[in-house]
């Protein structure tokens, strides 16, 4: 399955600044996916963004959203909204969306 190996923002605007810069969580959430799709057996193939449409299989994640916030007296809040979207052959045949 063609992947880029990481997860961008989808609107970077949108992400608080500090997470942007502290948390690297595009190359973390890629690597994440890749773990565990070569856990499941799914060989992975990092391709560029512009060659993944003429892939036979590919695959797309975007974080949609991301919070860090609170503090050592009250907690913290961690939470990632995350989009993948599943191609065949250039075509979108599935998409899913999840939060932690």
């Amino acid at each position: 399955m063609a992947f880029k190996g990481e997860a961008p923002y989808a609107a970077p605007d949108v992400i608080a600044d500090n997470v942007r810069t502290e948390c690297n969580l595009p190359a973390y959430q890629g690597a994440a996916f890749e773990r565990a799709a070569e856990a499941a057996g799914i060989q992975i193939e990092r391709k560029s963004t512009k060659d993944l449409p003429g892939a036979p299989r590919a695959i797309r994640l975007q974080i949609l959203n991301a919070l860090s916030a609170g503090n050592a007296f009250m907690g913290h809040r961690k939470q990632v909204t995350l989009t993948a979207k599943l191609y065949r052959d250039g075509a979108e045949v599935s998409t899913f969306k999840a939060t932690r």
